[in-house]
């Protein structure tokens, strides 16, 4: 091997190393700002939804139909509304229930009347 083949190999080593190094800095970089881009999503999500489900909560409109005892009635009156407001907003589906659980708006009308199988919160059980 001559003197100059041993230089160039030293030279491509001086540049290939951290030509990689910058390449894999890179990477990482990326993943983490995809990941802090989703996780921020995900929370401007939660918080437009949360806000909306307030709003609909304090709706005099779903108040007085949740007042009465007719759920058939609630239903009736509430179920164009949330179709409406799913219609109007960047929400795929509205459900709206009693405290109890029973499902009064549902997007698939099968599932109207039936109780919520889950966990509300601020109740200490859950509902079957």
């Amino acid at each position: 091997m001559t003197r100059s083949e041993r230089s160039r190999s030293a030279a491509s080593h001086v540049f290939v190393v951290p030509l990689i190094a910058a390449i894999l800095i890179g990477a990482v970089a990326a993943v983490i700002l995809a990941l802090q881009t989703q996780r921020a999503s995900r929370a401007e999500a939660e918080q437009l939804t949360s806000a909306l489900a307030q709003s609909l909560a304090d709706s005099p409109s779903v108040i007085d139909a949740l007042d009465g005892e007719d759920a058939d009635a609630a239903s009736a009156a509430l179920q164009p509304y949330a179709t409406a407001v799913v219609a109007h907003s960047a929400l795929d589906f509205i459900t709206v229930m009693t405290s109890s659980g029973l499902r009064v708006t549902h997007p698939d009308p099968d599932q109207v009347g039936a109780h919520y199988i889950g966990t509300i919160p601020g109740t200490p059980t859950t509902l079957t």
